[in-house]
């Protein structure tokens, strides 16, 4: 998930200028990370997202609403997962 903030960025980008099948492969991954660490309700958004993106035609519109959900609990990700990793070695 480490890469994830600079893929989300430019997903945004992408979004704002109407490409939204280009925000396939971020929230693939995006999906697949949160899968294996256990953050069930993260990749449910991925997940839907995902979804939105792959339908026929695609407005950003439509995509929009999940995008925003997504960027938010990232956030609170990348705020709170930092507390749980151990301190760095001597």
């Amino acid at each position: 998930m480490a890469e994830a903030a600079p893929q989300l960025e430019q997903a945004a980008r992408d979004l704002a200028a109407g490409r939204v099948s280009e925000l396939l492969a971020p929230v693939h991954q995006l999906k697949g990370a949160s899968a294996q660490l256990g953050l069930s309700a993260f990749a449910d958004v991925a997940r839907t997202l995902e979804q939105q993106v792959r339908l026929p035609n695609p407005q950003a519109a439509a995509v929009q609403p999940g995008f925003d959900k997504l960027r938010a609990m990232f956030t609170t990700f990348a705020a709170i997962y930092p507390r749980f990793l151990p301190p760095p070695a001597a």
